[in-house]
């Protein structure tokens, strides 16, 4: 009795060498987000509107993401062994929030603020309140997997 869904030479696909892979299904490393205003306007840095505001994202597929999240489940089984049966300070929650998101960005195009660059600049724009959509678009971003396929995404 054959059993189904296995290659065997009787399969067409087999025998032109066309076998499936999950591999075409794959996750990229890195994706790009376009940032939104709040406005849902997409953001340029200028007025005419040549220069994007583009951050490149690691996302679930990437050692860089994983690694960023073995970071932040570390921190945060830290923070509940500091504080016990306590309430962990949103300001330090916070800070693994922010921590987390400059280790899954990859570079970044016209994205500017106060002169920073690098890492302190994703950590100054993730932490101002002021620029919370900016930060939760990231999130969101990262966390949507579509984002990271040959799919067409709706960020």
């Amino acid at each position: 009795m054959k059993k189904k869904g296995l290659a065997t030479s009787a399969n067409p696909a087999f025998l032109m060498g066309n076998v499936m892979s999950l591999k075409k299904y794959s996750l990229s490393e890195i994706s790009v987000l376009h940032i939104q205003t709040p406005s849902g306007d997409p953001m340029y840095l200028d007025d005419a509107e040549t220069k994007p505001v583009l951050i490149k994202l690691y996302g679930l597929g990437s050692k860089q993401y994983q690694m960023a999240e073995r970071k932040r489940q570390d921190s945060l089984a830290n923070k509940f062994k500091k504080y016990r049966n306590k309430t962990i300070p949103s300001e330090e929650l916070e800070e693994l929030r922010v921590d987390f998101l400059v280790r899954c960005v990859a570079g970044s195009e016209n994205f500017e603020l106060d002169g920073e660059e690098g890492a302190a600049l994703y950590s100054a724009v993730f932490a101002d309140r002021s620029l919370i959509f900016v930060t939760e678009q990231v999130e969101r971003f990262i966390g949507d997997q579509v984002n990271f396929t040959n799919q067409p995404s709706t960020n």
